[in-house]
């Protein structure tokens, strides 16, 4: 074979394993928001989908280079004739941007309720909205939160020739984007009037253990302190089979080899990693009454006589079915590390934002009770960072990225006006967002603490698991958006 086969076979393996290692992935959904699923409101609406010329950087004048962004509209229920008619926008996060956004859930019915226009936008560097043709390093240099501000702000001035420009505009975003739709009203609040931040993560803690704290008290809170136990008799048990049963845990969750003499300290923590991220991936979108929930956890850990086992039978029934499952550093870095742009591929970007602005690395140090600690260390993350993006972007580059996003947002502190923060006490990202107000933060900002539900749960359509403290939440969102209408 000569050299320029080999590579092209090199580099066809190596996409390869990465699109497969993207898929397997796919199914563990704790980085973000979940779209709202496809449905008979999706097709009976007259959804416009539609490309905007985006800067490419707002900062930098000498800078005229653009790309295309893509949007969905819906203007079925908007009161054209009407001048003080809003504009409801869905700022586009960390993954591809779905037009059901704005077909259903509580910014649709907000819009239907008040005559609103309804647009999404999709955030730069994600599904289709992308700059360059790859995703090098250096062409990511215009990924960030504080581009994608301006692209929002920029879009509303602008969009049809500012047709628009002239109506108050509100902001509606979830987990990242959540954060984004509160910024948004601090950085632009000529431009944007109001929003609906739902479980938006605005403090870059580097390290974040205490996401573990809030899956042991969802584990408490649905199945009491025998949960808690058999959760961390299961973990233990695993540790022990890691290194005495090795076959067994490949076996028990249909690995693609079984930890051996060659597994690096890097290789264990991806094992621990793929099954506790999995699991955590449960309580963060916990939906109780489900067929699968925190509670159904609960229920088969104590029925188990061996916790170990129904630990794994629980992880390997989220995993997708079919073909062996990467757990090794090399299956855990190949999507960060892949270039190749796709449309539901968001791991690399995501990654590098993380590694850039945001940290949020959730860590299993000796303070987190229910697994042994130190499986999933912060080396990892840091590995993940320098291996994918270059050997600048260490710790010390990480600590003065989140010390940077620190002093340009305000951490929790943010004295921000007609911004609903609202969490659920079951979701493991609400630590990291606004819960109690400081006398600096003025009284049109609200913090709903929305009992019995996880991650973004106020911004779906009503539903069949859906809590009462969560329909009461509608209901005041709703009432505090009119008054945001009703304001001079």
């Amino acid at each position: 074979m000569n050299a320029r086969l080999l590579v092209l076979v090199l580099l066809a393996s190596i996409a390869l394993f990465a699109s497969q290692a993207e898929a397997l992935f796919g199914r563990r959904t704790r980085w973000g928001l979940v779209p709202p699923p496809e449905d008979k409101l999706q097709a009976s609406a007259s959804v416009v989908s539609g490309w905007f010329t985006q800067k490419l950087d707002h900062f930098n004048p000498q800078e005229r280079r653009t790309f295309n962004q893509r949007y969905f509209l819906n203007a079925d229920y908007f009161n054209q004739t009407d001048p003080k008619a809003p504009v409801f926008l869905f700022l586009g996060g960390e993954g591809e941007l779905r037009s059901t956004w704005v077909t259903q859930g509580t910014m649709f019915d907000l819009g239907k309720k008040f005559g609103a226009l309804l647009i999404a936008l999709e955030h730069r560097y994600y599904g289709d909205s992308h700059p360059f043709t790859d995703l090098s390093t250096p062409n990511l240099a215009w990924l960030s939160s504080q581009q994608a501000l301006a692209d929002y702000a920029y879009f509303s001035q602008v969009f049809e020739n500012g047709a628009y420009s002239g109506r108050r505009w509100y902001a509606f975003g979830g987990s990242y984007s959540g954060g984004l739709a509160g910024w948004l009203r601090m950085k632009y609040p000529t431009f944007f009037h109001g929003s609906l931040a739902s479980s938006g993560p605005v403090d870059p803690v580097i390290e974040y253990w205490q996401y573990f704290d809030v899956v042991q008290n969802a584990l408490q809170y649905y199945g009491g302190a025998d949960c808690v136990n058999d959760f961390t008799t299961a973990t233990n048990e695993v540790d022990s089979m890691v290194k005495t049963a090795p076959q067994d845990i490949a076996q028990k969750l249909n690995l693609c080899y079984a930890p051996n003499k060659f597994s690096t300290d890097m290789d264990l923590a991806g094992l621990w990693e793929t099954m506790i991220d999995t699991f955590a991936g449960i309580v963060q979108y916990n939906k109780d009454g489900a067929p699968v929930s925190v509670r159904t956890v609960c229920q088969q850990l104590k029925q188990a006589p061996r916790k170990s086992d129904a630990f794994l039978a629980i992880i390997k029934s989220q995993l997708t079915p079919g073909n062996c499952t990467e757990w090794d550093y090399r299956a855990q870095l190949a999507p960060i590390a892949n270039q190749a742009i796709t449309t539901a591929g968001n791991m690399r970007q995501w990654i590098y934002q993380t590694c850039t602005e945001f940290g949020y690395y959730q860590t299993t140090s000796q303070k987190v009770k229910i697994i042994p600690s130190d499986k999933i260390p912060l080396s990892f993350f840091i590995n993940l960072c320098k291996d994918a993006f270059g050997i600048t972007y260490d710790l010390d580059y990480i600590k003065k990225a989140t010390r940077d996003t620190v002093v340009n947002y305000g951490s929790t502190d943010i004295p921000v006006s007609n911004v609903i923060w609202t969490n659920g006490n079951i979701d493991p990202w609400h630590v990291l967002s606004v819960l109690d107000k400081t006398p600096s933060q003025p009284d049109t900002m609200t913090l709903m603490m929305i009992e019995g539900t996880s991650h973004c749960a106020s911004l779906y359509a009503p539903g069949q698991y859906d809590t009462d403290s969560l329909k009461k939440a509608r209901e005041q969102i709703a009432d505090i958006f009119a008054g945001y209408l009703a304001q001079p």
